[in-house]
């Protein structure tokens, strides 16, 4: 496998994240009468936080099978960046 479809995943799942993060800040404060005038735009943000996260879900799998894939298993368990990756990891 291309190891560079691997770093695709991963920056897939990192803009999930980080997206997903954004919604639920934005939700939170559209909700807490932070933003009282915006109020009507809290549902989309909800539905939209939780479509990050499913796909941040999905995306992470996707992201340890890819990388599993390209490494083994054995350079995985005795390489320390792959293992502090491991660790770091979803």
């Amino acid at each position: 496998m291309n190891p560079a479809f691997h770093s695709i995943v991963v920056h897939v799942l990192t803009g999930a994240l980080i997206f997903g993060t954004m919604s639920a800040v934005t939700m939170f404060a559209l909700r807490f009468d932070v933003l009282a005038r915006f109020r009507s735009l809290a549902p989309a943000a909800d539905i939209a936080a939780l479509a990050a996260i499913r796909l941040g879900t999905v995306v992470s799998i996707a992201g340890m099978a890819t990388g599993f894939a390209i490494h083994s298993l054995e350079s995985s368990l005795n390489s320390p960046v792959i293992r502090n990756k491991i660790s770091a990891g979803p």
